[in-house]
């Protein structure tokens, strides 16, 4: 590979612009013994937070609910960005009814 590595700026407008066009990511959690788990869930963006959905008995959504952390790999194997987040648990029927949909 010859290409000069982006710029810290050019980086964050590739995956802002990611976030806004992709549907899926990667979720890694661990449950709080550390045991780990990674599943792809589709997401959505609104600028500000990631929205996913999963069932809260399913070890994704054990996890995040029992931890309250999160880390997301997003974009192609050879330039993927990983996100580390907080968790707040939704109910879905809490949600307006076209980002629930």
């Amino acid at each position: 590979m010859t290409a000069e590595p982006r710029s810290k700026a050019q980086r964050r407008r590739d995956t802002e612009h990611r976030l806004a066009l992709d549907v899926d990511l990667w979720v890694a959690t661990a449950s709080a013994t550390g045991e780990p788990f990674l599943t792809p869930l589709s997401f959505d963006w609104d600028g500000k937070a990631l929205l996913l959905a999963t069932p809260a008995d399913s070890p994704t959504g054990q996890n995040m609910a029992a931890t309250g952390t999160v880390r997301l790999g997003l974009g192609d194997t050879r330039d993927v960005t990983m996100i580390d987040g907080t968790v707040e648990v939704i109910e879905s029927n809490a949600l307006p009814q076209e980002q629930g949909d």
